[in-house]
């Protein structure tokens, strides 16, 4: 439970970031994921799972970034990965999930009502805040 508080303060942060400055700190994010691993480790709950999957993801993520010039962008590949290793690879890939389904809520209604076009660039790591507050209550904080 400690470690969805600790995300959820992350993306808190990151979110605040990224909507005033429409930047996201990267050391925030980084600094953030390698004390969880070290966490992680000394509690020797480090398994692929925990750790890999949070790391293999937030890779892809930085591969879709470059190859499509960040239409997703860095900072929120670096927030995949910091969920990941932060909550684990299951929890991260329910976060996801719900993170695409909202994002893409908001961003066809808004396309749809004109207030923005299909150009528009919409952060992402709000809906990835809302998407870990909704997942940690459905699941009860165990995924």
């Amino acid at each position: 439970m400690i470690f969805i508080i600790w995300t959820t303060i992350v993306l808190a942060i990151c979110t605040i970031t990224d909507l005033k400055g429409k930047y996201i700190y990267t050391w925030i994010c980084g600094a953030n994921a390698s004390a969880a691993i070290l966490i992680h480790f000394f509690l020797k709950d480090i398994t692929v799972n925990v750790v890999g999957m949070g790391i293999l993801i937030g890779s892809v993520a930085f591969i879709v970034s470059i190859l499509t010039k960040e239409k997703l962008g860095r900072g929120d590949a670096w927030i995949i990965m910091t969920i990941g290793c932060l909550e684990g690879g299951i929890f991260m890939i329910s976060v996801l999930i719900w993170t695409f389904i909202l994002f893409n809520i908001y961003a066809i209604s808004g396309i749809g009502l004109k207030f923005f076009n299909l150009k528009s660039k919409l952060p992402l790591v709000p809906f990835a805040l809302i998407a870990n507050v909704f997942v940690a209550v459905v699941s009860g904080g165990k995924i």
